[in-house]
């Protein structure tokens, strides 16, 4: 089939067949070769007169071998395509060797229909896809060569074309706030990347934090990988199934094993596979970098809105979202692993007091906040208020509404060594002052009321023998008594221990009888 005379037709093809080297081949040129230079076994040399190859000559022996049959005459070059691809296909023309390919490929310039171009290009179709399109759906013979330089004529490159009509697609679903993973499946494909290439790197998610922003100056990568077939949506887990596996599994190892997943990943052999298209779905249907980050976003909300409600037991909500009996049962390990050391009552009335807390980022912006006002509050002589007031660091903390356990701990920090250290420097001069006023024959109850004084429950308080051992370096409530009466001079707790140190001339760590002893 041509759109040339048959002659000039004829005419390239002897033409090639004497004048290009041997690796070019093609099924008319290689039969013209053979006719030639095989069975009638000339030379080169013997098709030229003076150098110069004699073409009338050439012909004159070719057509004693070929003829030349006008099968088909067309009056346009879209039927002429047409009936080129079907006379090839009719008489298997590729089966036996006469061509290479399906047809239809040569002739001038086509005149392909842009606008539906540019509608498929946004659309999010490849070059393939449209060439495709044109072909089977529009009946327009063409070569792929020929849509891909269509493309750059009228739109310097495929790249330009995407961003003058993807780009713009992509924008309105994003600031609509359609979900990336329906946005994936209107384009059959993972789209993250390619919304990264045209919005200045920022991902879905990012985006939708600056949704009422101006995107125009957000810039364009200049590393715009190929258009291909990578990214095309294949074996894809549903949206609900790949939330219930983040929620429900700790680690993406662990999920690949749920029977819902292994059936939809079925396809793929290696469990290191399907993790890592697990992983993959993770971040090309919900754009989190990782697991760790998914379950974040997905569990949390979760048990901030279970805590809230009441209805389930805090062991109830750490198992609904993956953790085990063990794990479930030590909440407030897990509370203060999750929420920047809050214990699971403390979270709990922090949720009552702030409503409007959904998301882990609204905890810690809240939270944080709320940390900085208290802080600046606090000094060491609040600190050590709070000690003399209290023996237990919860309570302390209550003194100051949004204040908890391990914020107080952290300021203290700053100050003591230890809350135990802590607590003895602190306790120690009205105890030592307390002591030095009792009687030999003390009352119990006098040493009780020292203690209630100074933060400990009555039940503690009858324990004040075990307390004093504990403080004053293994003496007894009569030795500590001898001791601080002997001492007129002691107030403190450091003085208390040196004076110690000093006069028993021991370790004051291992276990021995003071001289007090009786």
């Amino acid at each position: 089939m041509t759109t040339l005379t048959l002659f000039d037709r004829w005419h390239f093809a002897v033409r090639d067949a004497t004048t290009k080297p041997k690796t070019w081949h093609f099924p008319l040129i290689w039969a013209i070769r053979n006719y030639l230079f095989k069975e009638l076994g000339l030379d080169i040399e013997d098709l030229k007169i003076n150098g110069k190859f004699d073409w009338k000559k050439i012909h004159a022996i070719l057509d004693k071998r070929f003829q030349r049959k006008v099968k088909r005459i067309c009056f346009n070059d879209n039927s002429l395509r047409i009936e080129e691809r079907k006379f090839i296909r009719d008489n298997n023309l590729i089966e036996d060797g006469l061509n290479i390919s399906g047809g239809g490929e040569g002739g001038p310039a086509i005149d392909l229909p842009m606008l539906s171009v540019a509608k498929l290009i946004a659309l999010g179709f490849t070059i393939t896809d449209i060439h495709d399109s044109i072909v089977n759906k529009q009946q327009i013979q063409c070569s792929l060569q020929t849509v891909r330089q269509r493309i750059i004529d009228y739109w310097e490159s495929f790249k330009n074309s995407q961003i003058m009509f993807l780009r713009p697609v992509l924008e309105k679903l994003i600031k609509a706030r359609f979900e990336l993973y329906e946005i994936n499946q209107v384009f059959g494909r993972f789209m993250l990347d390619r919304i990264k290439l045209f919005f200045g790197g920022l991902s879905y998610r990012q985006l939708l934090k600056t949704i009422d922003h101006d995107w125009s100056c957000l810039s364009i990568s200049d590393r715009f990988p190929s258009w291909t077939n990578q990214g095309r949506i294949t074996a894809i887990i549903p949206i609900e199934t790949l939330k219930y596996l983040v929620r429900c599994y700790l680690y993406a190892n662990e999920a690949i094993r749920d029977k819902k997943v292994q059936i939809i990943l079925s396809e793929y052999s290696s469990s290191d596979v399907k993790r890592q298209n697990l992983v993959y779905q993770v971040q090309q249907q919900l754009d989190y970098g990782n697991w760790e980050e998914a379950r974040e976003a997905i569990t949390i909300p979760l048990v901030l809105k279970k805590l809230r409600e009441g209805k389930n037991s805090p062991k109830q909500i750490y198992r609904s979202i993956g953790y085990n009996e063990s794990s479930a049962h030590t909440h407030n390990t897990l509370s203060r692993e999750l929420f920047l050391g809050l214990n699971t009552n403390e979270l709990r009335d922090f949720l009552r007091r702030y409503s409007n807390v959904q998301t882990y980022d609204d905890f810690k912006k809240i939270y944080l906040l709320e940390k900085e006002k208290i802080i600046k509050c606090i000094n060491k002589d609040f600190v050590d208020k709070l000690l003399f007031k209290y023996i237990r660091s919860d309570k302390a903390a209550k003194e100051l509404e949004g204040f908890y356990s391990g914020d107080f701990l952290k300021e203290l920090n700053k100050y003591y060594p230890s809350y135990k250290k802590a607590k003895w420097i602190v306790k120690a001069p009205f105890i030592i002052k307390n002591l030095r006023k009792l009687p030999k024959n003390y009352n119990s109850r006098d040493v009780e009321q020292i203690f209630r004084n100074i933060g400990y429950s009555k039940k503690s308080a009858e324990n004040y023998g075990r307390i004093i051992q504990d403080m004053f370096f293994g003496m007894g409530i009569k030795e500590s008594i001898i001791f601080f009466t002997n001492h007129p001079n002691i107030n403190t707790y450091e003085e208390a221990l040196n004076a110690y140190k000093s006069e028993h001339r021991i370790d004051i760590l291992k276990p021995h009888r003071s001289k007090y002893y009786k």
